[in-house]
């Protein structure tokens, strides 16, 4: 029986609005992983070392041995490994500037290659490999993941037997909302953990909140701010980029490494991505990978700007980072 009367919840929209058609939607992107991997039961899976330790904190948890892998200065595999019976590979769509090659390389592998979109939220699965992002990355819900499976493969059991995630907070995404980042910043860091924790399904309160998101509106705005940035950072840029990309950073590589604490002294914050790869130990030289990780600058285009936004900040960058000062 329902209950009648007293206070209202949370208005969360009742559109059924989703951009995303698969029906796997789980808690993060390290749900989705580990979901996957528990399918699959790999003997290996080869890795990028250009990648956060968060990729593979599933692979550790399940026992799961992995290769790292290097990939060269257009973020591509530098050779592409031959994978033995039981073995898989893991691919990151680079802030989307790598979806032409992500496609190629699903060709190759089919079922046995996993695509990391969690730079790439609306890039969905090409029905030949697994792909899965992370919502919580590209707006302001406090979980989510979409995972896409290869024709063939029927999960609804097992992902009717995982728990929908109430291990959460969303102290972070109201403190924002009322311009207070500094103190939202604790409980961000506090949902960044719950999120790693387990294997469920996707919040309803996430649900809910998607439901009253513009998708197109996000696209064409980001790419929007994308291409401005490009047209003022493109010819001194080392990365090939693709302009079609719907990603979160613009990735602007420049061939020294910055001090992004200037950046963030002028309300600048520019993230430092992966510097996992820095002080990770492995018996092998990663130097390309290192070089990005020190020297790229992803500076934020996201749905919340306008071209006039960031204005400042890229003419803050050509003026005070492309060249050493005497």
């Amino acid at each position: 029986m329902k209950e009648i009367g007293g206070y209202f919840e949370l208005e969360l929209g009742k559109t059924g609005n989703r951009y995303h058609t698969t029906p796997y939607r789980l808690k993060s992107g390290r749900a989705s992983l580990a979901f996957v991997l528990g399918i699959l039961r790999p003997v290996n899976v080869y890795v990028p070392y250009y990648t956060c330790d968060a990729l593979l904190e599933p692979l550790i948890a399940a026992g799961i041995p992995y290769t790292f892998y290097h990939i060269n200065g257009d973020l591509e595999i530098t050779s592409l490994p031959v994978l033995q019976p039981g073995e898989l590979i893991i691919y990151i769509n680079y802030y989307d500037i790598k979806r032409a090659y992500a496609e190629v390389l699903s060709g190759i592998y089919g079922d046995r290659l996993i695509v990391d979109c969690t730079q790439s939220y609306f890039l969905k699965g090409n029905g030949k490999a697994w792909f899965f992002n992370s919502t919580r990355k590209f707006f302001g819900v406090p979980d989510g993941s979409d995972l896409y499976v290869p024709r063939g493969y029927e999960l609804d059991e097992a992902f009717a037997r995982l728990p929908v995630n109430t291990n959460y907070v969303t102290g972070h995404l109201v403190a924002r909302l009322k311009g207070d980042t500094r103190t939202g910043y604790q409980f961000f860091k506090e949902n960044e953990l719950l999120c790693g924790i387990g294997v469920g399904r996707m919040s309803t309160l996430t649900e809910g909140l998607l439901s009253s998101v513009d998708f197109v509106a996000a696209i064409e705005t980001r790419r929007k701010n994308f291409n401005y940035l490009h047209q003022h950072f493109g010819a001194t840029n080392l990365l090939p980029i693709d302009l079609t990309a719907v990603s979160s950073f613009y990735p602007y590589l420049l061939g020294r490494q910055i001090d992004k604490k200037t950046l963030w002294e002028n309300n600048f914050y520019i993230p430092v991505l992966w510097a996992d790869c820095l002080s990770r130990q492995t018996g092998d030289v990663f130097d390309t990978e290192r070089k990005i990780a020190s020297n790229l600058l992803p500076v934020p285009v996201d749905h919340r700007y306008t071209a006039a936004d960031l204005e400042p900040v890229q003419q803050y960058i050509l003026n005070n980072c492309l060249y050493e000062s005497n």
